[in-house]
């Protein structure tokens, strides 16, 4: 009797495949700047106790809503909480992809300030190189 196996699915470290070409997802890589836009790489915890971000964990950034994954809700969630941390009007925080799956890309055009209590020293650095590219 032979053994069934099949490929991981992609998750931590393991190679994203998208078509004929695999990209390993790079650790620590959850940003990126587009003129004055942040674009952040997101993994989003629906019906969670709290509302939270945790800063940045296995590559991506982390975030917790209460809010169940039903009518868009979560993701409304995360944008308010987002454009909060970051100190702009929601219409600034645009989701880009993910819009029904826990790991999301989301654009914030102009952000005003890093975020509180997460990890500070990440974020001053994220901002530095906002000014200089």
């Amino acid at each position: 009797m032979g053994v069934h196996t099949r490929p991981l699915p992609p998750s931590r470290g393991n190679p994203v495949r998208t078509g004929e070409k695999t990209h390993q997802r790079s650790k620590g890589q959850c940003y990126r700047w587009d003129g004055d836009t942040l674009i952040l790489e997101l993994r989003l915890q629906p019906r969670a106790s709290d509302n939270a971000l945790l800063g940045i964990v296995d590559g991506r950034v982390r975030m917790r809503v209460t809010a169940a994954p039903v009518d868009n809700a979560a993701n409304q969630r995360m944008v308010a909480i987002l454009a909060k941390a970051f100190g702009v009007a929601k219409s600034r925080v645009r989701l880009l992809a993910g819009a029904s799956s826990r790991d999301k890309r989301v654009a914030i055009e102009g952000p005003r300030r890093a975020p509180g209590g997460t990890e500070d020293a990440t974020w001053r650095q994220i901002f530095a190189e906002r000014a200089n590219p």
